[in-house]
């Protein structure tokens, strides 16, 4: 087994494509644009991040178009979060299948450039009436 004690040196030749010319990039802290984040319900996202600047200019998101990503970003997430996994596609196909064998599913029609027309109920509930 052996162990390399020493310190590597490596060369960087580009620059991050995200830096500006003759700048080095630097990444803002995830915290302070959470931070930023949970302000911005009370107030616009530039007032927040002019007001985090008087504050204190080192805890400060770069922009407030940074701000404006994150809020979307947050906002696509809770989207996603609220929408079923699967899609009607997915379930008028599972329909299709069951029309078959279920008694409940009785007709399932589709037209191009219709919507999908689905029957369902039982002979119990005609009898029912």
């Amino acid at each position: 087994m052996i162990e390399y004690v020493g310190v590597k040196k490596i060369k960087i030749n580009s620059i991050h494509g995200n830096s500006k010319i003759g700048e080095s990039y630097t990444r803002t802290d995830p915290h302070i644009l959470q931070i930023a984040y949970e302000k911005v319900e009370k107030t616009k996202a530039t007032k927040v991040v002019s007001n985090m600047a008087d504050d204190d200019s080192f805890v400060v998101p770069k922009s407030g178009r940074q701000l404006h990503d994150k809020i979307y970003r947050e906002n696509a997430k809770k989207i996603t979060q609220r929408l079923p996994i699967n899609n009607i596609t997915d379930d008028i196909l599972t329909l299709i299948g069951e029309s078959h064998d279920n008694p409940f599913v009785q007709s399932v029609t589709m037209a191009r450039g219709k919507q999908p027309i689905i029957i369902l109920y039982t002979d119990f509930q005609i009898l029912d009436f």
